[in-house]
């Protein structure tokens, strides 16, 4: 495939997100990085009057309705993002939803009567929302409970997922509206898109690697077009207590997509799930906004790569050398300075983490060898027990400046994003012998 495709920007607002006067000021960087449009998950943080007593609301209807127009006023296509099936654990963890679970998941299911009124129900608000929207992004990822119930499993997997995804795809149609799904399950379980409507955009969301990948070629043999996705933020187990992922393998995920010549969509996590830790602050992915958007400078990527190499191949002491230097790089831009910012907090974290890695890591090797060798109390004392409270308020100093960003940044969950950074010092008081 040859030529550019259109770029897209996805918020997930279910993480640390801004608030509704900072949010302007992020569209507005967010066009100056070069994004042709702007993916709005807003899950949980809209009071959604299909499904009132849920959520945890960060916007009202009328402002998420302004953040629209700037988006059409600055020349971003704003599209919204819902989810029909999986991934609405903010909304089925209560009990007054509980009946439309899929046995014990949550995640709705597709055979329950009062499932696809409801959903279409929410569509309708949603469009209130964005009145002008030219794609409504229907999710349908990670259906990991896909045809479990009675019901589902008499049905078999492949009749109950293509037929809720084309009943809402039909759905948006009739609206004027091109439907949008991602396309793993398509590939997990072996279908085809052929019965949806022609109109259906499938994304193949590939964050790890680089592309082209197979699956889009197959997906594509459905005859429905096929976008592309790259991730900017996102996280597995080994990055879920730091601040930070891998940004060289970001950046080479982002530009492989973009030279397929495909629309991608740009991820930007806030969180895996509702019910999972929240991933780091978009001040911490500048950088990549720009390399999305196709604006990244090789000045700042340089400093970004040397960061990336510092935090994942360090020793303390290297760390200790290069924050000092890192802390005196000036920027251009507002956006780019609290990443500088940012970063000197997150370098400080990592130096802790490593500090507190060699204690309690130390701690438990020596006291299994203790077993066969006998104690030495003095060395103890001097290793393992006399710098923990010395760590600890380090911890506890780096928590307040940390808080004082979020909070000036006017990031939302503020006090959990902090704690849970926190909750490592915890290991400090396991094993204490």
């Amino acid at each position: 495939m040859t030529g550019a495709g259109v770029n897209y920007l996805h918020l997930d607002f279910k993480g640390c997100c801004p608030d509704f006067e900072s949010m302007f000021s992020w569209l507005e960087f967010f066009r100056r990085c070069g994004f042709d449009g702007i993916v709005f998950e807003y899950d949980c943080r809209i009071g959604w009057k299909t499904f009132p007593g849920s959520g945890s609301p960060r916007y009202t209807h009328q402002e998420a309705v302004e953040l629209v127009a700037c988006c059409e006023k600055l020349g971003l296509e704003a599209i919204p993002l819902i989810q029909i099936q999986g991934h609405v654990e903010w909304l089925l963890k209560h009990e007054k939803y509980a009946h439309l679970r899929e046995m014990n998941s949550f995640q709705f299911c597709p055979s329950h009567p009062e499932t696809l009124p409801l959903l279409k129900r929410w569509l309708d608000e949603v469009l209130t929302i964005f009145p002008n929207a030219k794609h409504i992004h229907l999710g349908g990822d990670e259906v990991e409970s896909l045809g479990i119930c009675p019901v589902c499993k008499a049905r078999g997997k492949a009749e109950v997922y293509l037929a809720h995804a084309r009943a809402m795809a039909e759905y948006a149609v009739s609206k004027g509206i091109v439907p949008i799904l991602w396309g793993d399950m398509f590939i997990q379980e072996n279908l085809s898109a052929e019965s949806l409507p022609e109109q259906t955009v499938l994304v193949d969301w590939k964050y790890w690697g680089r592309a082209p990948y197979r699956s889009t070629l197959t997906l594509e043999k459905s005859g429905r077009t096929v976008w592309g996705a790259s991730a900017i933020l996102q996280s597995w187990y080994d990055f879920h207590c730091s601040l930070h992922d891998d940004m060289e393998e970001r950046l080479g995920n982002i530009r492989s997509w973009r030279n397929t010549g495909r629309n991608v969509i740009h991820t930007t996590w806030g969180r895996p799930s509702n019910m999972w830790n929240l991933l780091p602050l978009w001040s911490g992915a500048i950088p990549l906004f720009h390399a999305a958007g196709g604006t990244l400078s090789k000045e700042f990527e340089a400093v970004m790569l040397k960061l990336d190499n510092v935090l994942r191949n360090s020793r303390i002491f290297e760390m200790e050398a290069f924050l000092d230097q890192f802390k005196k790089y000036k920027p251009a831009g507002k956006f780019e300075q609290d990443y500088i910012s940012y970063w000197c907090l997150g370098l400080r974290f990592q130096i802790l983490s490593k500090r507190l890695q060699e204690i309690v890591f130390g701690r438990e090797t020596v006291h299994c060898a203790q077993k066969y060798m006998g104690t030495y109390p003095r060395m103890e004392k001097r290793f393992f027990q006399d710098p923990v409270p010395v760590l600890e308020d380090d911890f506890r100093r780096w928590g307040e400046e940390m808080l004082r960003f979020c909070h000036s940044h006017r990031f939302s969950d503020s006090e959990e994003f902090v704690e849970e950074k926190l909750s490592i010092c915890n290991l400090l008081k396991y094993g204490v012998h």
